[in-house]
């Protein structure tokens, strides 16, 4: 749908009659009687700013709003804005800049001091007053607050057992994968946990171990023999050697995939055993009438009797 423009007349139209509703209001309201004066000056001086109206309008009518916002801005800038408040407002524009760069300096340089803290800590022997846990900050930040300590602490408390160690959720992550290796897999993925912990404390270093430990006996003494060793029937040596070569060949793609294909090639091997020279599965587990081939049985025949 097109629209034929405005002529210079109509556009003034326009534009007078939204700075006479937004006078009305004003009026009606009692407020900002600097910025009615400036409405008041542009009406007086209209035919002059016929072309001004003609081209704003042109050029924002197509815009919801953009009309109104814009004259409330000239009224705005005309009101409160002089020659003094310009510059002010510009050295204000340069100061800013000037703090956000120092800032910045500043927060380089304090990374920098915080690197070379947490390097000292960790290799000098000494220790300082570091809070690692989100906890503990909160705690140090509200010492002296009343209701922080009489309502909110107690509470945040319970909360400090799930955040004793950095970077939990990647470590986490990292145990979830390796377990998928068997054997040495979770060895692998114990090594960045407590090593994390021991720039804590060694005491975190060794309730880490600990529960790693914990977890690893019983996957290997329980769950591994019922789920893995059930399932798949591979030798302990054999699930060792393939690992190896996965991980030599393939890398972290081959060690995680090492048991599965050691399963497969077993399966087929032992499927060409029985098939070929008729010895039977050595993993077969079952009642012995089931695992081996029943002889046929030899019928008792009577002394005396003919056997032809």
């Amino acid at each position: 749908m097109t629209t034929h423009p405005f002529t210079p007349k109509q556009a003034r139209h326009a534009c007078e009659q939204l700075l006479k509703a937004d006078r009305a209001d004003k009026t009606e309201k009692s407020i900002l009687p600097s910025e009615v004066r400036v409405i008041d000056r542009l009406l007086e001086r209209g035919l002059e700013l016929e072309d001004a109206y003609a081209e704003i309008h042109g050029k924002l009518d197509q815009h919801p709003q953009a009309l109104k916002v814009f004259f409330d801005l000239v009224q705005s800038t005309a009101a409160f804005w002089s020659p003094e408040s310009n510059q002010e407002a510009r050295r204000g524009r340069a100061r800013l800049v000037e703090v956000n760069q120092e800032i910045e300096r500043v927060a380089a340089h304090l990374a920098e001091l915080l690197d070379e803290r947490t390097e000292l800590k960790n290799h000098s022997g000494f220790s300082c007053e570091t809070l690692y846990h989100p906890v503990d900050a909160i705690h140090a930040a509200a010492a002296r607050n009343y209701s922080y300590e009489q309502w909110v602490k107690a509470r945040l408390e319970a909360l400090t057992g799930q955040f004793d160690l950095k970077y939990w959720p990647l470590m986490a992550l990292v145990a979830a994968v390796g377990s998928l290796i068997p054997i040495f897999g979770s060895i692998l993925s114990a090594i960045p946990a407590v090593a994390i912990g021991l720039t804590q404390s060694p005491g975190t270093a060794l309730a880490v171990l600990a529960w790693i430990l914990g977890i690893h006996q019983l996957e290997a003494n329980f769950l591994n023999p019922k789920i893995i060793g059930d399932a798949a029937k591979i030798h302990p040596v054999l699930v060792v050697f393939s690992l190896l070569v996965g991980e030599h060949f393939f890398q972290i793609k081959g060690a995680l995939f090492a048991v599965p294909c050691m399963s497969i090639a077993q399966t087929i091997f032992l499927h060409f055993r029985e098939s070929t020279m008729g010895l039977r599965d050595p993993t077969v587990t079952g009642h012995p009438e089931l695992a081996a081939p029943r002889a046929p049985a030899v019928q008792d025949i009577p002394p005396g009797t003919n056997r032809s």
